[in-house]
């Protein structure tokens, strides 16, 4: 697995489970076939436009299918992702964009009043996405897609080729841009998986940001482990706990906070699941609490989100869940 390219798991996903489902996203469904040649389209779009291998492709966009679909046809493309945090300031985006010199900037339209000022550079292609005025020498993400086919996608790409540069928060000192390959990260899950027992009975609930490290990492988790990613906007703890409970999910990730808050949710709340907490370092503790109603669980989760946090383990401790 591990000397593939992160855009050969959809082909392979497609191949092997054509009609099983790859994204939820509310009552959107797509499959790994749909979602393949969404994916070719996407990255043969790119390349219509006059993007080619090695170019960088900027993104400021939400949490969605698009997001997903971006991180593999950009994959696929044998281009380099840029993954931008929609939340910083404009300043601090401008900071990032003429650090990582990208060929083209992929942005929300809910985005672009605030951020056009910085978004018009020379030689850089600007694609909305969504419903917006599209400004003169700018394009619309519906035409890229219009452009391109949805046959296979044929770029050679070897696996210790630059996939992504995504650069780290910034809060000790100014934003770095780390390089990723396609072998690291698919290293990463490749040995996460071989510690780690993760079903692969059910889908994987995506909490965090698709810009940051950790939900790319579960995004393309999902596909390697040939699970659905099931979408949510943004994190709220009531509607992750109701997505786990309509979809079956059987893992999530996310930081100590929002551990904390799914955990005061299940105190308050009714929901028909069994927990297991899975925190990967050598203090990790395993827990795992049978019942119809998951009340009963709350302090024994939060004792351990206590002492995973004080254990000093990684801000992104996994949730495994079984009915």
């Amino acid at each position: 697995m591990i000397n593939l390219r992160v855009g050969d798991l959809v082909v392979r996903n497609a191949k092997i489970s054509p009609d099983a489902v790859a994204l939820i996203e509310d009552d959107r469904v797509l499959t790994w076939s749909e979602f393949d040649r969404s994916t070719n389209r996407l990255a043969d779009g790119l390349a219509a436009i006059g993007l080619v291998k090695n170019d960088r492709i900027a993104t400021v966009i939400r949490n969605g299918a698009a997001a997903v679909q971006m991180i593999f046809s950009i994959a696929k493309a044998g281009m380099l992702a840029v993954p931008i945090n929609y939340g910083l300031t404009a300043g601090e985006i401008e900071v990032l964009l003429d650090d990582s010199k990208p060929n083209a900037i992929i942005i929300d339209a809910e985005f672009v009043d605030n951020l056009a000022g910085i978004l018009t550079r020379p030689g850089v292609t600007v694609v909305v996405r969504g419903e917006a005025a599209v400004p003169a020498g700018w394009l619309t993400y519906r035409s890229i897609e219009e452009r391109g086919d949805e046959n296979t996608v044929t770029v050679h790409i070897d696996p210790d080729e630059i996939r992504t540069i995504r650069y780290t928060s910034g809060t000790t000192a100014a934003p770095k841009g780390c390089l990723g390959t396609h072998r690291q990260i698919l290293s990463s899950i490749d040995n996460f998986f071989s510690q780690i027992p993760v079903p692969n009975t059910g889908p994987f609930l995506q909490m965090l940001p698709l810009f940051s490290g950790a939900g790319i990492w579960m995004a393309i988790a999902a596909a390697y482990h040939g699970v659905a990613n099931v979408l949510t906007r943004e994190f709220d703890p009531q509607d992750a706990l109701h997505k786990i409970e309509a979809h079956g999910v059987t893992h999530t990730c996310g930081v100590p906070t929002m551990m904390s808050r799914l955990a005061d949710e299940l105190r308050i709340g009714n929901y028909a699941l069994r927990l297991l907490l899975i925190t990967p370092r050598p203090c990790g503790i395993h827990m795992c609490a049978n019942g119809a109603c998951c009340s009963p669980t709350t302090t024994a989760t939060r004792t351990l989100i206590r002492r995973s946090v004080s254990c000093a383990n990684p801000a992104n401790p996994t949730f495994g869940f079984r009915r």
